[in-house]
């Protein structure tokens, strides 16, 4: 006879060791486990043959696991072949181990060993708590993702911009990054006057007595003011690299950059992402 499902569900703590895994799979509170024999034990069989060979005195089945690189590992069953093959594949795929990258991972993992829901909850609640805040998300009909109640509409600081759904867009570029929204709300106005001219506050842009300068309105005297921050040598900016990026920010205490009508604030910024330079130019 063919089982499809899981006999019963077990608490993680009776499976911490080993040889109580497969303990549960010969008492029957579960189709399989997980074994692994460690380079360590290969070389000292007396601290190897526990698991395996209460395995094998129990007439249990054993499927290796290929593509470990360290010890071996052995999905342990009884009759339930198809979900011992889904664990050994799953495992296979990541070089031998039981890792997961994600909630659905670890929740699939959890299931396949038989594992009590509370206790894949609490792991899942405990390692992804990030990712659950995260999911909270719901996929708008642009297929970007925005708390429930609002839609995408592009980027602002490097991150995505939601705004609330009801607003009706009157028109739309994405490539000039350009949205009409109808609303009776005041919109703030992005133009402004400097020494006669207009000028776009808080466009960032190549040039000047620097690498870049910026126009903003200083909120205390209401004025524009020409911000040029980025070095005179003609090198490029490695934000791309992860490490510069940490010690920059590192050094001009970037958590705390100031106001937007310094340098420091907005070379922060350019130094945000390893694409901030280019969103910030578009």
């Amino acid at each position: 006879m063919k089982r499809v499902s899981m006999i019963s569900e077990i608490k993680a703590s009776e499976a911490y060791e080993d040889s109580d895994a497969v303990q549960t799979v010969i008492d029957g509170k579960r189709d399989l486990a997980f074994v692994v024999i460690s380079a360590q034990k290969l070389v000292d069989p007396r601290r190897s043959i526990n698991a395996l060979q209460l395995a094998i005195n129990a007439n249990l089945n054993l499927m290796p696991v290929p593509g470990r690189t360290e010890g071996v590992a052995f999905v342990v069953y009884k009759q339930n072949k198809a979900a011992a093959k889904k664990l050994a594949d799953y495992a296979a795929a990541r070089e031998g181990y039981l890792s997961d990258s994600s909630p659905e991972e670890a929740r699939y993992v959890g299931k396949l060993l038989g594992y009590d829901d509370a206790d894949i909850e609490e792991f899942v609640n405990r390692v992804y708590k990030k990712e659950l805040a995260m999911s909270e998300k719901v996929k708008g009909a642009d297929g970007k993702a925005c708390w429930k109640g609002y839609r995408y509409a592009g980027t602002e600081d490097g991150k995505d911009k939601c705004v609330k759904i009801g607003e009706r867009v009157i028109y739309q570029n994405e490539s000039l990054g350009i949205e009409i929204v109808e609303s009776d709300k005041p919109f703030p106005i992005l133009e402004a006057e400097y020494q006669g001219r207009d000028v776009e506050l808080g466009q960032v842009k190549r040039g000047g007595n620097k690498k870049f300068y910026v126009y903003v309105k200083d909120p205390k005297t209401k004025n524009v003011k020409k911000v040029s921050f980025g070095d005179t040598t003609g090198l490029s900016i490695k934000t791309k690299d992860p490490e510069k990026r940490k010690s920059f920010r590192a050094r001009h205490n970037c958590d705390n950059p100031g106001p937007k009508t310094k340098a420091r604030y907005w070379s922060c910024r350019m130094w945000s992402g390893p694409d901030a330079v280019e969103k910030m130019l578009k």
